[in-house]
């Protein structure tokens, strides 16, 4: 299985597009790539592809909701080609799940976990607010992460 990542927002117009990146055997020369390439972006959802002759890589960029990663697989192996698998370690700083604390004390709150120990229930509007208050840290570590930009190694 080949992983995916969610592409960065500068690269990726859909809120479902994600990139890949398949190492590929069996390519014998630039016109395998340029010909491989065309049969990937003819397919539905495969938004980029850029393959690589010299590196043995194929960088997909797709719709999750149109396509996946293992279709594409499938697609290169029906072109005569051997998809390859990779893998990718990330490790995210900042990530320290803030937004946990707000789900894991404010959601069982606003469902009444406190009525058994101290007979208080939320109103329906508190109770909504506090729900919805568990999604402002879901968003602002979102925006955070949409501006971060990893260092290249």
């Amino acid at each position: 299985m080949v992983e995916e990542q969610v592409a960065s927002p500068e690269s990726a117009p859909l809120s479902g597009t994600s990139q890949v990146e398949i190492p590929i055997a069996g390519m014998t020369c630039a016109h395998c790539a340029e010909t491989l390439q065309a049969h990937l972006r003819a397919m539905p959802g495969v938004e980029e592809t850029i393959v690589n002759f010299g590196t043995g890589t194929a960088f997909v960029t797709y719709d999750q909701a149109h396509i996946s990663s293992d279709q594409i697989l499938r697609a290169i192996e029906a072109c005569g080609y051997r998809a390859g698998t990779a893998s990718l370690n990330l490790r995210v700083k900042g990530i320290y799940c803030a937004a946990c604390i707000p789900n894991a004390l404010g959601i069982p709150v606003a469902l009444g976990a406190l009525y058994p120990f101290m007979g208080m229930l939320l109103s329906p509007l508190m109770a909504a607010a506090a729900m919805s208050f568990s999604s402002v840290t879901v968003i602002a570590n979102a925006n955070r992460l949409k501006r971060f930009h990893p260092k290249e190694m």
